[in-house]
């Protein structure tokens, strides 16, 4: 996986390409009418990667591969830079792959397995230290969602990585989205106070008092069996989380 040393290296090599490639003009390629056109956007684009825009980065892998544009235009005395730019823009592109198979599949290794890719993800060799940050960025991206319908799916992915520390935030939000969702959020709730963050002495009663105000709202409104069910298996949830914590 690239380093700070590598990106380094990557802008240093890509000014000097912006250099070299002023010193061409005329010629033709398919994307661009000459020369002065290419060197226009390749510093451009170089100027928006500094700049944290990191979809440059497949544009200008596309732009350094053998027979593209690079070639077209500066040709076989510019070989051995592009060589060069090219296997860095490879590792930034893997790097690029890796990220976004860790945030659609929510940071989990395990539903990866399912969809056949987790092989995939692997084989990037991305450093626990990098995933952690990744799943720092993911956490508060997933956060900013709990006031938003069908909040339960944060919790759910508070309980899937075991993130303590939010127990305090979730029994001050209500569940949000139709009934079922309601009842999944007091469902992993319950899941996240029995395996994921044990509350104190003083949670204790919020966390109860929380769900069986949920519980009673919820209650006046429902006519369905299953629906009724649900809430009491809610409600026998409630009742072993109480017995877990004497223990």
């Amino acid at each position: 996986m690239p380093t700070e040393i590598d990106h380094k290296l990557l802008m240093e090599l890509l000014d000097k390409a912006t250099n070299l490639a002023s010193q061409f003009s005329g010629g033709y390629s398919r994307e661009f009418m000459d020369a002065e056109e290419f060197h226009s956007a390749l510093a451009s684009s170089i100027k928006k990667l500094k700049g944290g825009d990191s979809a440059q980065i497949h544009k200008l892998n596309s732009w350094f591969l053998p027979t593209s544009c690079w070639d077209d235009f500066v040709g076989i005395a510019g070989q051995p830079l592009a060589n060069e730019i090219s296997e860095l823009l490879i590792k930034m592109t893997d790097l690029q792959k890796a990220k976004k198979l860790f945030f659609n599949y929510d940071g989990s290794t395990f539903h990866m397995s399912r969809d056949g890719v987790e092989g995939e993800y692997h084989s990037y060799h991305i450093p626990v230290l990098l995933q952690n940050e990744w799943l720092n960025e993911l956490r508060a991206e997933k956060l900013t969602k709990l006031t938003e319908r069908g909040n339960w799916k944060v919790i759910y992915f508070l309980n899937t990585h075991q993130q303590e520390g939010y127990l305090d935030k979730l029994i001050s939000i209500k569940p949000l989205g139709k009934f079922w969702e309601k009842c999944a959020y007091l469902e992993t709730l319950l899941n996240y106070a029995i395996n994921t963050q044990k509350p104190n002495k003083s949670q204790l009663p919020k966390l109860i008092t929380f769900i069986a105000d949920r519980i009673n709202e919820m209650e006046r409104t429902i006519k369905a069996d299953h629906s009724k069910q649900r809430i009491e298996e809610i409600k026998s949830q409630l009742e072993q989380l109480k017995e877990e914590l004497k223990k």
